[in-house]
């Protein structure tokens, strides 16, 4: 039935948060047969930060607010070279829908500080965004 199958996810996801809070907590990703983690994303947390919104919506109260923390606790200023199209949805996608869902008001001024991190990709050659397009990577530290 519909409740046991929404059951199932739920507890899949605790189980998949469980693995990457005790296996690579605020690592970018979890490396599952390793048991280990890897920042390969710029190391910005990016799993627990693009989790939020569904940890949220699964109403997994405990594990939200450790994943909430790991996302506040990020230090955009050094994170360094990172995919812009990747750090828009995952990390700042991530913050605004958390945010939109939650009504905190730390998740929108975590959004904000990382979407004027990423303003500098987007101010092409020729000045305008139409027919320029933006850097494919920016470096967090220097924006």
């Amino acid at each position: 039935d519909d409740c046991a199958k929404a059951y199932a996810v739920r507890e899949e996801a605790r189980s998949s948060w469980q693995a990457y809070a005790l296996h690579s907590p605020g690592l970018d990703t979890l490396k599952p047969r390793s048991r280990s983690g890897d920042n390969n994303l710029g190391g910005m947390a990016i799993s627990a930060i693009d989790g939020l919104d569904t940890l949220y919506l699964m109403g997994l109260t405990s594990e939200y607010q450790s994943a909430r923390s790991l996302a506040l606790g990020v230090n955009f200023s050094q994170v360094g070279n990172v995919n812009l199209f990747e750090t828009t949805i995952r990390a700042l996608g991530g913050l605004l829908s958390s945010h939109a869902l939650s009504r905190d008001p730390a998740l929108l001024a975590k959004a904000k500080e990382l979407g004027d991190r990423l303003v500098p990709a987007f101010k092409t050659p020729c000045g305008r965004p139409s027919g320029c397009l933006p850097s494919s990577d920016i470096n967090l530290k220097t924006e």
